[in-house]
């Protein structure tokens, strides 16, 4: 199954695991990249377990401040990767790039859609 072009996203070589235009490698963390605007410059990635269920939920993994998306797969939030390699659920990881890696959850751009979400220095 192509988890990507379903999500409608394109991928390119790059870390943890590439993909490009090929079926996403079951039970790997792999980028994702082209997946529309992004005006704060996040980075995503996919799990997607080695037995896949029929309708997957999905849940979408949101490190902490300071973390990472491949420090929260391996870290805390391990016990939900155990679980969607047992329900067969698709796990999507988006990670913050800005200073002190946080999401900015508070600004009036990141509280207004299509805000911009206050990431990015102005000047």
């Amino acid at each position: 199954m192509m988890i990507a072009a379903a999500l409608g996203c394109s991928t390119r070589p790059g870390s943890p695991s590439t993909t490009s235009a090929r079926p996403v490698s079951p039970g790997s963390l792999t980028r994702v990249t082209g997946f529309g605007s992004n005006p704060t410059n996040l980075n995503m990635f996919i799990y997607v377990p080695s037995r896949l269920a029929a309708k997957p939920a999905l849940l979408v993994l949101v490190h902490y401040c300071s973390g990472s998306a491949s420090g929260i797969f391996n870290g805390n939030g391990h016990d939900y990767v155990t679980a969607a390699d047992r329900y067969g659920f698709v796990i999507v990881l988006p990670e913050a790039t800005r200073n002190g890696t946080c999401f900015d959850v508070s600004t009036a751009a990141a509280l207004r859609r299509g805000g911009g979400g206050g990431a990015r220095p102005r000047g």
